[in-house]
């Protein structure tokens, strides 16, 4: 039987990938454009598909359980150790204990040793969920997980864009709480929260606080929640309902009070969507860093800015409206120079997609490369035009000096 000489010529090598689709597939040398051209063999057996990587939403859920339980542990192993040992170093130990421990419910005043032993504890819970995150990653993830999770260095564009965001972030998130305490209540539970907050770190140093508000949770719960669950539960349901899935957990382990829960669900989504349009869990860490840094040095007073409103005020009607359009104009921008998959322009060998949707950057063997979706220059233009004002409408809120005479 003749066969045509051209069906043997520059053939590549059919080869499996275990990041890619499983059919195996060889690119035309000879094409003015490379083709991928499916092969398959009759009577020929496909390997077994490959796992997708990550827990399913039942394991996620199960693995935030074990997340909040050693948080809970670490915290009170540690504040226990910190309050007891102090207790030992006053003259009545037993009078100081029941003095420390003697709260009348309708009048909460946290004492001063309970309020160390606090700190001490949230900045063990801290530690320790820490470790734990980067055990798991390691352990279930693999020994590349940091490349895997994308946790590397962003474009310094971006990192300007997500920097700027993070003022406009912390106000728009506000406004959405404020809207669902007065949809769910809640507001007293606040007040309280932020009365607790303003007892336990007040006395101490303001880089405590932001050490256990901030630089804490935007590293663990960015880790955990956006590096090892969100990783896996966008891989198996679709960016969509694995960044609503993740978003939902990382609301429930802030909880229970519903407008809360809400909140932190907005917020997470939020993250998650800077994230996998960067690329790089750094910047939903800087982002939660910086909102988190921000509400604890206000809440205890550390921080002034008249321009955000008091205690019981929202900030002025324009410092919201410019906040909005900061927000919007910051995540157009990264939406639209967004990282995605291209084939490179002479793809040598087959061009292989991923499996699944992730935030790796692809190996050179898949012929696939991360290019931005449009030039930087009108969203950024868009996004300092926007910040500016911001600043200007802040400024105009200020309070104005009294003219004298």
């Amino acid at each position: 039987m003749m066969t045509n000489p051209e069906d043997d010529r520059n053939d590549a090598p059919i080869t499996w990938n275990s990041e890619t689709d499983e059919i195996p597939a060889v690119v035309r040398a000879t094409d003015d454009i490379p083709t991928v051209i499916p092969v398959v063999f009759r009577g020929a057996s496909l390997p077994p598909p490959l796992p997708v990587p990550g827990p399913g939403i039942i394991f996620a859920f199960l693995w935030c359980l074990a997340f909040v339980g050693v948080m809970a542990v670490t915290f009170t192993v540690t504040m226990l150790v910190d309050f007891f040992a102090l207790a030992g170093q006053q003259e009545n130990p037993q009078a100081w204990l029941q003095e420390q421990t003697d709260i009348d419910p309708g009048h909460v005043v946290i004492p001063d040793g309970l309020a160390r032993a606090i700190r001490t504890g949230m900045l063990g819970a801290e530690i320790g969920t820490i470790l734990f995150a980067l055990i798991v990653l390691r352990v279930k993830v693999g020994r590349d997980w940091a490349k895997k999770i994308a946790l590397q260095a962003p474009s310094a564009e971006h990192f300007v864009i997500a920097l700027l965001s993070i003022p406009a972030f912390l106000i728009v998130s506000g406004m959405v709480s404020t809207g669902l305490q007065q949809l769910f209540g809640g507001a007293v539970e606040d007040e309280q929260m932020s009365k607790a907050l303003r007892d336990i770190f007040a006395p101490w140093p303001w880089w405590l606080a932001v050490l256990c508000i901030g630089v804490g949770p935007g590293i663990g719960e960015e880790l955990w929640c956006r590096g090892f669950l969100g990783r896996g539960l966008v891989a198996r349901y679709g960016l969509v309902i694995g960044i609503f899935a993740t978003s939902c957990l990382f609301g429930a382990m802030h909880g229970p009070a519903p407008f809360y829960i809400l909140t932190t669900l907005f917020m997470g989504a939020c993250l998650h969507l800077t994230y996998y349009w960067t690329r790089s869990l750094w910047l939903s860490m800087l982002i939660h860093f910086g909102n988190n840094s921000f509400a604890i040095l206000l809440a205890t007073g550390t921080l002034q800015l008249p321009f955000l409103g008091g205690e019981k005020e929202n900030p002025s009607e324009w410092v919201i409206v410019t906040a909005i359009i900061l927000f919007v104009s910051c995540a157009y921008a990264l939406y639209a120079t967004r990282y995605v998959l291209r084939p490179v322009e002479e793809p040598i060998g087959p061009v292989k997609n991923p499996r699944f949707t992730s935030v790796e950057t692809p190996p050179e063997s898949s012929q696939m490369q991360l290019v931005q979706a449009s030039s930087l220059g009108l969203p950024l233009g868009m996004v300092l035009l926007a910040f500016a004002g911001f600043v200007l409408s802040c400024w105009m809120a200020l309070p104005q000096p009294a003219a004298n005479g």
